[in-house]
């Protein structure tokens, strides 16, 4: 709950969080660039750029990674060797690491046998496979853009931006979403 405060604050004024990690372990690594003076020198005045040295921390960067409370070790999993249908269901894990992972390998193997297990899977990691494999139906953007999963709207119109006659025929669940919780 960060309600009342930053998750990623701090008082020095070199630090510059640039981005956050899911770990296969269920970690969360936060990058922090940590230097002085981020602005390109093209961006500072003369008088402001003679004062500064640009180069100040560009060997300090740091790696964090956070542990969550009584965490225990998680077991290592080679998902290169997993088959179709069981990566398929890792795209439905509950780590987002675990699942970018999947659908990165079943779209560069070009796995179509995956196809019919994503199918069986809610969510937009599965839905994001079979796009990326090819594979989208009209009947999975259907399912898509009536989901209760705003997320999963979202991406079933994406996809059907690029389909405006299947759009068209799918007018009355599209109408429908202005109504949508989200």
């Amino acid at each position: 709950d960060e309600q009342n405060f930053e998750f990623a604050a701090s008082r020095d004024t070199w630090v510059r969080v640039v981005n956050f990690a899911n770990a296969p372990d269920g970690c969360l690594h936060i990058i922090d660039m940590y230097r002085e003076v981020i602005e390109h020198p093209d961006s500072l005045p003369p008088a402001i750029k003679s004062r500064l040295d640009l180069n100040s921390g560009n060997d300090r960067g740091r790696i964090y990674r956070i542990v969550p409370e009584n965490a225990a070790p998680r077991r290592r999993t080679d998902l290169a060797s997993l088959s179709a249908e069981m990566l398929a269901t890792v795209t439905g894990h509950p780590n987002g690491w675990h699942r970018t992972t999947a659908r990165r390998l079943l779209v560069e193997r070009r796995d179509l046998a995956a196809v019919p297990f994503l199918r069986t899977l809610p969510g937009f990691d599965a839905l994001a496979t079979l796009d990326g494999l090819g594979a989208v139906t009209a009947d999975d953007l259907r399912r898509a853009i009536t989901s209760a999963d705003a997320i999963v709207v979202s991406l079933g119109l994406r996809l059907l931006e690029n389909q405006p006659d299947l759009a068209a025929t799918m007018a009355p669940e599209i109408s429908a979403l202005l109504h949508h919780a989200s």
